[in-house]
């Protein structure tokens, strides 16, 4: 499964709130089994990999932290969106 991280940086986040965000993802993407998931930061990279590349799975930190934008596209192109902090708080 091609999986891809895609950790959006605010204009209002600190360098600490997004790298921790960052680390969330990565952890869940370990926790997956997707050990070697590329990183996207800005949507025209995420846009690009989904759409040329072939990715259909993508790791947020949590559709809190990402534009109701990028969510929508996403879905739109039917590309599977896992949600970082959800899937860290269930159980097993």
């Amino acid at each position: 499964m091609k999986a891809l991280i895609y950790c959006h940086r605010n204009w209002g986040d600190s360098t600490h709130e997004w790298e921790e965000r960052r680390k969330l993802c990565r952890k869940t993407s370990a926790d997956l089994g997707l050990i070697h998931a590329v990183e996207a930061e800005d949507f025209a990279t995420l846009q690009r990999l989904c759409l040329r590349e072939g990715y259909q799975h993508v790791i947020v930190p949590g559709t809190m932290y990402t534009p109701p934008e990028v969510i929508l596209w996403l879905k739109s192109h039917r590309i599977r969106i896992h949600d970082a902090m959800r899937l860290q708080v269930q159980p097993g």
